[in-house]
C-alpha cells in the first residue's frame, strides 16, 4: 500500500508540473525563451591569438555563455543543461567550417527546445587554440589533445560557476545544481565525454597519449602537474607555468554532473569508463567521416588535404555498449519498456538494442556525412569571412568553407536540422527525466520488483478515445490468478477497477480526455506494473 501511495504521489506531481499542452521537462511547455547573452562564467587565458595557429598563450581574459530560460516560468529551481559547441578546438572558419562557436544554428535551437522544455541551458564557449602546422605527427597530436584538456577545463570551471552563483550570488539563474546535464555536439561531444569519465590522472598517461617526437626521450601530453589538473586547479605552484596558464576559478565548489550527452563526438580511450560513471547518451551518424561510430581513428576536418588522423577513439555505439555492460545504464534497461515513443522505437531498429544509443542512418547511405543537425547560411558564411579578413589579415575564402560544410553535410537546411534535433530531444526527454529524478519521469516510484510485469505488459490503443486494450503474456498472466486493476485521474482518485480475468481485457475509462494511471495489483496490493494511460 505504501508503494502504491508513492507512485501515485508521483503519478500527481507529474500532472501538476502538466499544462494543457503538454508535460514540462517531457514537450515544450513554454513558447518564449530569454537568452542572456555574453556571460562571463569565469577568466582564463586564452590560447588563439592572432596570428592564427600561434602556440604562446595571450591575455587573461573573461570565458563567455549565453543563458537560455523559459519566459514565464516562476520555478526557483530548474534542472540545468551545459551545452558544449563543436568547433575542431579551432575558432569558427579558421578551422575551415562554416560552424564552430555557441551561436551556430543547431547549439542556439537545442538551448531553445531544453528551455522551452522547463530547463535553463547555458551554451559556453570554451578555449579555442592548437597547431596543426607543428613539424611532427606526434607534436600535433600533443597540440590538440592539450587543446581537449583546456576546453575540460573550462567546462568544469563553467559548472562550478553555477554552483558558486547558486550559493553565493542568490541562485540568479534559478538552478538545481543537484540535476546538471553536460551536452556536447561535435566536438563538444569529446569534451562532455572525457568530462564525466577522466577522474585519475594514471588515465591519461596510456601510451596514444605519449609524444615519443623525441625517441630518447618520450614525455606525456598532458603533465598535470604542469598543466593544471582535470578541474583546472594548481598542483604543483613551484613548477613553472605552462601553456594552460592555470587560473583558478571557484576553488572549494564541485564539479560534478549527473548525464552527460554526445552528438557526434567520440571518448578518447574506452578504458575511461568504469563502473558508476554516469549515464552517456550517444547520437551518431553511421557515415561519420571524422568521429567513428565504433572504434576508429578520429580525423581533423579543415587541416588538408589530407586531413590530419590524431588517435584511435571510441565512439557512441562502443560507448553506449560499455556503458551497458558495466551497468551504468540500468536504469535504462530496466524500465526501457516504458519508454514508448516513436523515437525509442525508432531508435531500437538500428542501435543493437543498447539501451541509450541512436544511429542516424542518413541518406544517402553511401555518402560520409556528419553533424546532419547542422546548417548555416551561405551568404552569411561569405560576408563573415570577408569581414575577418579585413580586421585581421586572415585570408579566408567563405565560399570554399561553405562548400567544405556541404561535402559532409550535402542536402544541409534548416528544415533538415530542425527535424533532426526533434528527434534528438524526442530520444533524450524521458532519460533526462530518469536520470536526474524529475517530476513526472516514466521511472519515478519503481523498482525492478515492483515492475514485475516488465515487458509482458502492452496496452494498445493508447492514446485511445477510452476503450482500450490490456494484453498479458500468458506465462505472466498463469502466475498469477488474482490480478486487479486500478485507474486514477489527477486527482489520486480511482475512477475505475475491476479484475482481470483473462490475459486480454478490454477496458473503458468513462471520464474527460487526460492522462491516467493504471495499475495492475496482485492479492496482496503489491504493484505488478505501472503505465500511463492517454484519453484524447
Amino acid at each position: 500500500m505504501k508503494r502504491t501511495l508513492q507512485i501515485l504521489g508521483a503519478f500527481m506531481l507529474l500532472l501538476s508540473c502538466s499544462t494543457a499542452w503538454g508535460q514540462r521537462y517531457a514537450t515544450e511547455v513554454y513558447t518564449q525563451v530569454n537568452v542572456t547573452p555574453d556571460t562571463a562564467y569565469g577568466k582564463s587565458y586564452e590560447y588563439f591569438p592572432n596570428p592564427p595557429f600561434a602556440t604562446a598563450a595571450s591575455a587573461l581574459k573573461k570565458m563567455k555563455m549565453d543563458i537560455y530560460e523559459p519566459v514565464g516560468d516562476t520555478a526557483t529551481k530548474r534542472p540545468l543543461i551545459v551545452y558544449l559547441e563543436t568547433g575542431s578546438f579551432l575558432p569558427k572558419y579558421f578551422n575551415g567550417s562554416p560552424t564552430g562557436d555557441r551561436k551556430d544554428s543547431a547549439s542556439v535551437e537545442m538551448c531553445k527546445r531544453f528551455a522551452k522544455r522547463g530547463y535553463t541551458a547555458a551554451s559556453m564557449s570554451y578555449r579555442k587554440g592548437w597547431n596543426p602546422l607543428a613539424p611532427t605527427v606526434d607534436a600535433r597530436k600533443e597540440s590538440i589533445i592539450r587543446a581537449v584538456y583546456r576546453a575540460l577545463q573550462d567546462a568544469k570551471a563553467c559548472v562550478r560557476y553555477f554552483k558558486y552563483s547558486a550559493d553565493q550570488l542568490g541562485n540568479p539563474w534559478n538552478v538545481d545544481t543537484n540535476k546538471i546535464c553536460i551536452v556536447g555536439q561535435g566536438t563538444g561531444g569529446y569534451i562532455a565525454m572525457a568530462y564525466v569519465s577522466l577522474n585519475d590522472p594514471a588515465q591519461i598517461l596510456i601510451q596514444k597519449f605519449i609524444n615519443f617526437s623525441d625517441p630518447n626521450n618520450p614525455i606525456p601530453m598532458v603533465v598535470q602537474a604542469a598543466l593544471g589538473d582535470y578541474d583546472g586547479f594548481k598542483t604543483n605552484p613551484s613548477l613553472p607555468i605552462a601553456d594552460t596558464l592555470v587560473f583558478e576559478n571557484y576553488p572549494g565548489y564541485g564539479s560534478d554532473v549527473h548525464m552527460a550527452v554526445n552528438m557526434g563526438g567520440a571518448l578518447g580511450d574506452i578504458s575511461w569508463l568504469t563502473p558508476g560513471t554516469v549515464p552517456i547518451a550517444g547520437f551518431h551518424s553511421a557515415t561519420d567521416p571524422f568521429a567513428p561510430d565504433t572504434n576508429g581513428i578520429v580525423t581533423v576536418p579543415g587541416t588538408g588535404p589530407p586531413a590530419f588522423q590524431v588517435v584511435e577513439v571510441s565512439g557512441s555505439r562502443d560507448v553506449v555498449r560499455k556503458q551497458v555492460q558495466l551497468g551504468n545504464h540500468a536504469e535504462w534497461v530496466n524500465y526501457q519498456n516504458a519508454f514508448t515513443d516513436v523515437y525509442t522505437q525508432n531508435a531500437n531498429l538500428h542501435n543493437e538494442g543498447w539501451e541509450g544509443y541512436y544511429r542516424f542512418l542518413v541518406a544517402p547511405l553511401q555518402n560520409p556525412q556528419a553533424g546532419p543537425w547542422d546548417w548555416w547560411d551561405s551568404t552569411t558564411t561569405v560576408f563573415v569571412a570577408q569581414a575577418i579578413n579585413a580586421q585581421t589579415g586572415a585570408n579566408l575564402n567563405g565560399t570554399n568553407i561553405h562548400l567544405a560544410g556541404k561535402a559532409t553535410n550535402p542536402n544541409m537546411s534548416a528544415a533538415k536540422g530542425r527535424a533532426y534535433i526533434d528527434t534528438i530531444q524526442g530520444y533524450l526527454a524521458p532519460r533526462i527525466m530518469c536520470t536526474l529524478d524529475l517530476p513526472g519521469n516514466l521511472c519515478q516510484g519503481l523498482s525492478v520488483k515492483e515492475n514485475a510485469f516488465g515487458n509482458a505488459v502492452s496496452i494498445y490503443p493508447n492514446p485511445s478515445n477510452g476503450t482500450f486494450t490490456l494484453n498479458i503474456a500468458a506465462e505472466q498472466f498463469s502466475k498469477n490468478n488474482s490480478i486487479n486493476y486500478r485507474i486514477f485521474d489527477a486527482t489520486g482518485r480511482i475512477v475505475e477497477s475491476g479484475n482481470v480475468n483473462t490475459a486480454q481485457k478490454d477496458i473503458t475509462i468513462k471520464q474527460a480526455s487526460g492522462i491516467y494511471m493504471l495499475n495492475l495489483v496482485d492479492r496482496n496490493g503489491d504493484v505488478l506494473y505501472t503505465g500511463k494511460v492517454v484519453v484524447q
